[in-house]
């Protein structure tokens, strides 16, 4: 109570002296400070003031780091009552360079109400980097209201360049600042935070793509942390009109936090989605590639770091996957999986009644730190297991990374768990923290009933992988690309191994490879005479997954072209990428069941070979 009528007379003399000198807010770490109050005394203004723009400076990091700064401006955006405990400070037309920032982040490091927007402030404080956004930190240091409802700075229209480097200088040069854009479509989804990826509309583009030599430069974020909120069922291809707020550095990534409200014109038509019909031809093998995106069950398992779903939760995921696997893949003869916690999981998902076919599990437990695995699906009344077998290699990678690192790549450590060359001594760490599985089977073409008939069977060797996400990469080195690469080697030698052994066996490599169609692994793997199915599909449509509103390619299936078995037909079925993730918690749907697209490819038996064109639509 004395520290409600200490804040309440301060507010009294605060509003009494605006009008006739100037006012200094201290946080001070005192008596009064530990109580939770606040003491504003008067000051005269300070003289040795550095302009904001001479602390952002033209480069990524401020040349003052460390040093106790006084700078003034007018403050933007006022976030001190928030999670955020600061404010946006702008001088307009600093220096004239537009190489250099005009604004800056203020950090209170507590909660309290300081500032409005509008204020003319004087702050003094430490300069530091943030995770590589600047800021003025206070802590122990003060806050000056010079004046009142100052005019807010002009907003700088936003034009991102498309080239990927030149956009990072453009975006540093206005970090801090006001920034607006009138008219914007949508090329990301709102994801679990309901941050949005946007493009200027007058560009012309209708997506952006990862592979686009250009660059993707040009994609702009707005956050979900200013005074407005973002839509969160903003799905893409959607238009987002009268945006305008500070640019802001969090968490790698510039994002244009809100001072208004936007407008939302949805575009999306997800409801006119036309099912995936099942092909009619009894001879035709149907195979997809699904990743569950974290599928646990409600038991804590102790022996990983798993997450416990809440049994409303997992029933919820598992009725929109099993939506998805009957509405829209068509029950397939063969689903490889990833991100499955456990057998039990499976077998709860095919028991759903939307799935009609007489579905089979196959998981082998792998040592992964949250207890994901591999596995497949595969239908009992066309498919027969003849065997199973997972792989596991030995690296001498010093990541941090897999099962046997301590998860961080700035101070990497790694367990010796493994012997690499086989001389009985322990050298190196375990590679594969999702290790692939290797499955031999017959898929039954033709009367079925009659078993003892092998004419009606065709065999083949899948191998199911989920590689190393790119989770830990920084915004400049890619930490987790070593690890990758070596998984890649790992399949390409086996694949090498299992068609040299059989070279007229039809061998499958698929799964979530976390990796682009160009990249080191994905070349590897190609260079081994695998051939990337999802190049079938025509190229605005092959992406099967979405991050930070570039669309890519992350899934893929590969084979060994031989005779005997045609793909007729690959398909990356577009039902969570595109999509808001509130969507997740809609049961009646399968949009957004995942955040990866799956993949569904229609292979043809032809035991009179044909010569018939691959070749991309």
């Amino acid at each position: 109570m004395a520290g409600l009528i200490v804040r309440q007379y301060a507010d009294r003399i605060l509003s009494r002296f605006l009008t006739t000198g100037i006012i200094l807010i201290s946080m001070l770490t005192s008596a009064s400070e530990a109580s939770g109050t606040i003491l504003y005394k008067m000051h005269p203004a300070s003289q040795d003031v550095t302009p904001v723009c001479l602390i952002q400076g033209d480069y990524f990091r401020s040349d003052f780091t460390g040093q106790v700064m006084k700078t003034q401006g007018v403050v933007t955006l006022d976030l001190d009552q928030t999670s955020k405990k600061g404010f946006f400070i702008q001088k307009q037309n600093c220096d004239g360079d537009p190489a250099t920032s005009d604004g800056v982040f203020v950090n209170l490091g507590i909660s309290r109400d300081i500032v409005s927007m509008g204020d003319y402030v004087e702050v003094q404080g430490v300069v530091e980097e943030d995770y590589g956004n600047t800021q003025v930190s206070i802590i122990t240091g003060t806050v000056s209201v010079l004046s009142r409802d100052a005019p807010l700075p002009d907003p700088i229209d936003l034009r991102p360049p498309m080239n990927n480097n030149t956009s990072r200088w453009y975006y540093e040069s206005l970090e801090s600042m006001r920034v607006s854009l009138d008219d914007a479509l949508v090329t990301g989804p709102s994801d679990s935070s309901d941050n949005i990826w946007v493009v200027r509309s007058d560009l012309g583009i209708q997506r952006v793509y990862q592979d686009d030599p250009a660059g993707t430069g040009e994609v702009i974020c707005v956050g979900d942390g200013g005074l407005f909120k973002t839509p969160p069922q903003t799905t893409v291809g959607d238009q987002l009109l009268n945006l305008s707020g500070v640019l802001e550095f969090d968490f790698g990534e510039y994002r244009m936090q809100l001072t208004n409200q936007p407008i939302l014109i949805s575009h999306a038509e997800n409801s006119q989605a036309v099912p995936y019909i099942s092909p009619k031809n009894e001879s035709a093998i149907t195979m997809a590639t699904l990743n569950l995106q974290d599928m646990f069950d409600t038991v804590n398992d102790p022996a990983t770091k798993d997450k416990v779903l809440s049994f409303p939760e997992y029933i919820r995921r598992l009725q929109k996957f099993a939506l998805l696997i009957h509405d829209k893949l068509g029950e397939p003869d063969l689903i490889a999986v990833q991100e499955a916690e456990n057998d039990a999981v499976l077998k709860d998902l095919i028991a759903f009644k939307n799935i009609q076919a007489d579905y089979q599990t196959l998981l082998v437990e792998g040592p992964d730190l949250r207890g994901q695995d591999v596995a497949l699906l595969y239908r009992a009344d066309r498919v027969e297991i003849v065997e199973s077998q997972v792989y596991q290699d030995c690296t001498t990678l010093a990541d941090g990374l897999g099962v046997d690192g301590n998860q961080d790549v700035y101070n990497p450590v790694n367990n010796i768990t493994c012997d690499t060359n086989g001389d009985g001594l322990l050298d190196g760490n375990r590679l594969f923290s999702r290790p692939p599985l290797r499955v031999r089977l017959k898929v039954c073409i033709m009367d079925c009933q009659n078993q003892m008939d092998e004419t009606g069977w065709v065999e083949m060797t899948l191998l199911i992988n989920h590689f190393k996400s790119k989770y830990e990469d920084g915004s400049i080195t890619p930490f987790t690309l070593p690890r990758r690469l070596q998984e890649a080697q790992f399949i390409a030698s086996l694949t090498q191994q299992l068609h040299t052994a059989d070279p007229d066996g039809y061998l499958f490599v698929l799964g979530d490879l976390n990796d682009y169609p160009a990249s080191q692994p994905l070349t590897t793997l190609t260079a081994a005479g695998l051939r990337d199915l999802t190049q079938i599909i025509p190229h605005d449509d092959r992406f099967t997954y979405n991050y930070h509103g570039v669309s890519q390619g992350l899934d893929y299936v590969l084979f060994y072209p031989v005779l005997g078995l045609v793909p007729m037909d690959v398909q990356a079925f577009h039902v969570n990428a595109d999509y808001p993730h509130v969507l997740q918690s809609q049961p009646q749907t399968y949009y957004r069941s995942s955040d990866h697209d799956p993949l569904l490819v229609i292979l043809l038996p032809m035991p009179y070979q044909v010569n018939l064109p691959l070749g991309v639509r």
